[in-house]
């Protein structure tokens, strides 16, 4: 059995200040503070397991049509590949 799970947010400094003090006209609508975090575990001695909390900037540009974000995130975690468990003797 594995389990996965990710969730990523952010919060537009233009929506938090009501004002469009972030925006460059033209070129980036908005600057966020952007969050999130991974958690995967599975039930087997050789699967990897990852815990990981990001947090960062999210640039969103002023395209013509949709939309284009980019995120700069820096990230505390751990990824094992072989983690240490007991086993059943």
């Amino acid at each position: 059995m594995e389990f996965y799970g990710l969730y990523r947010g952010a919060w537009g400094l233009n929506e938090l200040t009501h004002s469009r003090t972030f925006a460059i006209p033209g070129f980036i609508k908005d600057v966020a503070l952007s969050f999130g975090a991974d958690w995967e575990t599975e039930n087997q001695a050789f699967a990897a397991e990852k815990k990981d909390v990001v947090g960062g900037l999210q640039f969103q540009f002023d395209v013509p049509q949709g939309f284009v974000n980019f995120s700069v995130h820096a990230r505390n975690g751990t990824t094992t590949a072989f983690p240490e468990r007991s086993t059943p003797t």
